[in-house]
């Protein structure tokens, strides 16, 4: 009896464990976020810094599973890498897309 008092007294000790490092990891990632986006926000002009902030900010919403609005911030992104024409803006453009893909074939597809 002692035993299986002690076996789940541990068990339980390990979900409560586990449960308090996943909310950690999803506030550090949302504090993340809000950081991104205040950064973007109050960034003064179109350059090659808030393209890679906003890159950056993409691949976040990905990983908090907010596709739409990653997928928005990607786009703006890229949009602002056209017009300035900034190369390696469309090169973090297709990383940020295969960050979003769990596929493997298709997340080699858009690093190559």
């Amino acid at each position: 009896m002692k035993l299986k008092l002690l076996i789940f007294s541990i068990l339980l000790y390990l979900l409560v464990i586990n449960t308090t490092n996943a909310q950690s990891n999803a506030a550090s990632y949302l504090l993340k976020m809000d950081s991104l986006s205040h950064l973007i926000d109050n960034h003064p002009e179109e350059d090659k810094e808030k393209v890679r902030l906003m890159n950056q900010y993409a691949r976040l919403c990905f990983y908090n599973q907010d596709f739409h609005k990653g997928f928005v911030t990607a786009h703006a992104a890229r949009q602002i890498s056209e017009r300035l024409d900034f190369e390696e803006g469309h090169v973090m453009y297709y990383l940020t897309l295969a960050s979003y893909h769990q596929d493997e074939d298709m997340r080699t597809f858009y690093q190559k």
